[in-house]
C-alpha cells in the first residue's frame, strides 16, 4: 500500500525525479513559421550520465473518425551522438523546426542514458504543453517584430502617399515651385514637394523614417 501511494504522488511530467528532470521550452510559438525549440536535461543524481537520446514530440490528437488520417506529430530529435552530464549539472539542447500545426497540443519529453556504473540504459520522460498560433500584425509575443511591420507599413503609405498627392496636384505644386514669393502657409502645405523638387529627395524620405520610426517606438512600449 505504501509503494502504491509513492507511485500515485510522484508528479506525473517527472519519472525518478531523484534521478532527472526535463524542461521544455517555448511552449507558445507561431505557427507555419521555423521555430526554435529547447529541451533541458537535470541530472539531480550524484553520478554523471552519458545522454545518447534526448527526443520532444509534438501530438497531434488523434481522431478516430477521421478516415485515411495521416499523423502531422511533430518529432523533435535534439541530439546527435552523446554527451555527458556530471552529477547535479544540467545541459540545454536546441533544435530549429518548422511547425505547421494550430492549436494547443501536449508534448511528450523522453531523454535516455547510462548513468555511470550502469549496464542497462535509462529512460527518462516528462510532459510539457504548446500552444500554436498564427502571428498577428500587433503581437505582444513579437514586439520587435510588430514594431518593425509598423515602421515598414507606415514608411510604404507615406511614400506612396506623397507620390498619390503629387501626380494629382501635379499642375498646383508645379505652380506654387514657381513662385519665387510663396507665403508661409502655402510653403507650409507644399514644403515636401518643394523639396524634393529642389533636389532634397534625402529630406523626404528622412521625414516619412521619422514619423514611421516614432509610432513603431509607440507600438513597441505599448506590446511591452
Amino acid at each position: 500500500m505504501g509503494a502504491l501511494l509513492l507511485v500515485l504522488l510522484v508528479p506525473s511530467n517527472v519519472m525518478a525525479e531523484d534521478v532527472a528532470d526535463l524542461e521544455f521550452g517555448p511552449n507558445e510559438v507561431f505557427s507555419h513559421e521555423e521555430t526554435e525549440f529547447w529541451l533541458t536535461f537535470h541530472n539531480t543524481a550524484d553520478r554523471e550520465i552519458a545522454l545518447s537520446d534526448a527526443v520532444a514530440v509534438i501530438e497531434w490528437p488523434g481522431e478516430p473518425w477521421f478516415i485515411n488520417q495521416t499523423d502531422p506529430d511533430i518529432v523533435i530529435d535534439f541530439m546527435d551522438g552523446t554527451v555527458t552530464v556530471p552529477a547535479g549539472g544540467s545541459v540545454t539542447f536546441r533544435r530549429s523546426v518548422y511547425v505547421d500545426l494550430s492549436g494547443g497540443f501536449s508534448v511528450d519529453l523522453s531523454a535516455k542514458g547510462k548513468y555511470a556504473g550502469d549496464a542497462t540504459s535509462t529512460i527518462i520522460t516528462g510532459s510539457s504543453f504548446v500552444d500554436c498560433s498564427k502571428r498577428q500584425f500587433f503581437d505582444a509575443r513579437a514586439p520587435l517584430a510588430s514594431a518593425f511591420s509598423m515602421f515598414i507599413l507606415l514608411f510604404a503609405c507615406g511614400l506612396l502617399g506623397f507620390f498619390v498627392r503629387g501626380a494629382y496636384w501635379g499642375y498646383e505644386i508645379k505652380k506654387n515651385l514657381e513662385d519665387d514669393d510663396l507665403d508661409e502657409l502655402q510653403y507650409f502645405k507644399w514644403f515636401l514637394f518643394i523639396w524634393w523638387n529642389r533636389g532634397h529627395k534625402v529630406r523626404v524620405i528622412m521625414f516619412f523614417a521619422i514619423i514611421a520610426l516614432l509610432f513603431a517606438l509607440i507600438t513597441y512600449s505599448a506590446l511591452t
